[in-house]
C-alpha cells in the first residue's frame, strides 16, 4: 500500500538536509527509470504508471521540505 504524500513526508520531517537530498535523488532515479521504458498498462495495481504518479507527488512534497530546511538555515 502506498502512503499519501503527506504521510510520506511526515516520515522525513526530522531528517537532515543531506538525507532529504539523497532521498530526492533516489526518487528522481526511479522516475527516470520509468521514463526510459514507460508501461501504461493498468492490468495490475499498483501499475507502473500509478507508481510514477505517486513518486512525482512524493518528489514535490520532498522538494518543499528541502526548501523549508534551506530557508531555516539561511534565516
Amino acid at each position: 500500500m502506498m502512503l499519501s504524500p503527506s504521510a510520506f513526508i511526515r516520515q522525513y520531517t526530522g531528517s537532515s538536509l543531506e538525507e532529504c537530498i539523497a532521498l530526492r535523488d533516489q526518487l528522481i532515479s526511479q522516475l527516470k527509470q520509468f521514463e526510459k521504458n514507460p508501461d501504461y498498462s493498468s492490468d495490475t495495481f499498483p501499475c507502473p504508471l500509478s507508481e510514477y504518479l505517486v513518486c512525482t507527488d512524493y518528489l514535490k512534497e520532498l522538494c518543499d521540505l528541502i526548501a523549508q530546511k534551506i530557508r531555516s538555515h539561511n534565516i
